[in-house]
């Protein structure tokens, strides 16, 4: 029951730091990528304990199956951190833009996959990914 209790906090608290980042990155959004990646990074490393580097250079598949399996992370949060390499995207180079995007759809796509509750927002950048960037 404890252990329950436990998984149930850091589920919520990575909901809550992926929000407060997520809003603080949305104000950001005409400034300079790196510091949303600035910004991004402090709010992984100090609040999460997780390594947005290292995460950003892990096979999608892996990335997606860390962050359910290990982070216990739910489709609310993933979609979450989908929305943070989404605009953090916006701003990269053409080669990390195309990284951070595959991230983003495999993200997208494995919620919309799992969420019984459609989302048109989540489909819009679906279908902006695919048509702005080509990826397959």
């Amino acid at each position: 029951m404890e252990q329950r209790d436990y998984l149930l906090r850091q589920a919520e608290l990575f909901g809550q730091v992926l929000g407060k980042l997520l809003a603080k990155l949305l104000n950001l959004k005409n400034q300079e990528q790196s510091s949303a990646i600035e910004i991004t990074d402090q709010a992984f490393s100090e609040d999460l304990g997780l390594d947005i580097n290292a995460l950003t250079a892990l096979d999608t598949n892996d990335l997606i199956n860390l962050l359910i399996a290990e982070n216990k992370f739910s489709n609310e949060n993933l979609e979450r951190l989908a929305d943070i390499f989404f605009i953090i995207a916006d701003n990269s180079s053409h080669e990390e833009r195309n990284l951070l995007n595959k991230k983003c759809l495999a993200m997208y796509e494995s919620v919309e996959m799992s969420d019984p509750t459609y989302s048109i927002n989540r489909q819009f950048k679906i279908e902006q990914i695919k048509n702005n960037f080509c990826i397959e």
